[in-house]
């Protein structure tokens, strides 16, 4: 899926900071967004590769650049639930009663949060672009 988005900066050799621009509030027929009147108050601003070569203020159509992650996010949304019935069982295994087993479970679900938490702080620290620039636009 793409959207359109204006280039704001330069940040690197081959990555850019792009405004997004969400279809619903803007029909991309104009050149400059400073008068606008469906103009959200915030920007959304993201990274973006550049593989074509776009200059600053152009206009662009831009898609994600994530693969795989679905399945990440399986895994990422799954594996707590699952730890946290792990951890259920096994404290009825051992024999405690229900506020053990519930205890337990709760070292489960915390347990399998730690894969989560540290997904996240390696893909912020890399900063990577979220997006990829795939043509620009003519406006």
């Amino acid at each position: 899926m793409s959207q359109n988005a204006v280039v704001k900066k330069n940040v690197s050799k081959g990555i850019v900071e792009v405004s997004l621009l969400r279809e619903l509030e803007c029909g991309s027929g104009c050149k400059s967004c400073e008068g606008c009147s469906v103009r959200p108050t915030q920007e959304i601003l993201a990274l973006a590769s550049d593989p074509i070569g776009v200059e600053v203020g152009d206009w662009v159509e831009v898609e994600t650049s994530a693969t795989g992650a679905i399945g990440a996010a399986m895994l990422i949304y799954l594996l707590p639930c699952v730890t946290l019935l792990i951890g259920y069982l096994v404290g009825d295994l051992l024999g405690f009663d229900v506020i053990g087993s519930l205890a337990c479970a709760v070292a489960g679900l915390l347990l399998g949060f730690l894969p989560a938490v540290a997904v996240d702080r390696k893909n912020r620290s890399r900063n990577l672009p979220e997006f990829v620039i795939i043509k620009a636009k003519q406006v």
